[in-house]
């Protein structure tokens, strides 16, 4: 038999378009709102993720609904 032929390498990703902060989160979850059309979202998490959804509070007030975790 022969040898498997390699899959296609993967698309790459620019470093930037990986967040690494909380505001580079708050700055994601923006774009993610802003594409979708949604003026306000009741966000959850845990435990990482209720972290984030109360820092997106402190971010952007208005945008936050409410808060499960």
């Amino acid at each position: 038999m022969g040898a498997r032929p390699r899959p296609p390498p993967r698309a790459r990703r620019p470093a930037t378009a990986t967040p690494r902060t909380v505001a580079d989160l708050a700055g994601w979850l923006d774009a993610l709102l802003d594409g979708l059309g949604i003026r306000a979202a009741a966000l959850g998490g845990h435990p990482y993720g209720a972290w984030i959804a109360l820092s997106y509070a402190l971010h952007a007030p208005d945008r936050y609904a409410a808060c499960s975790s």
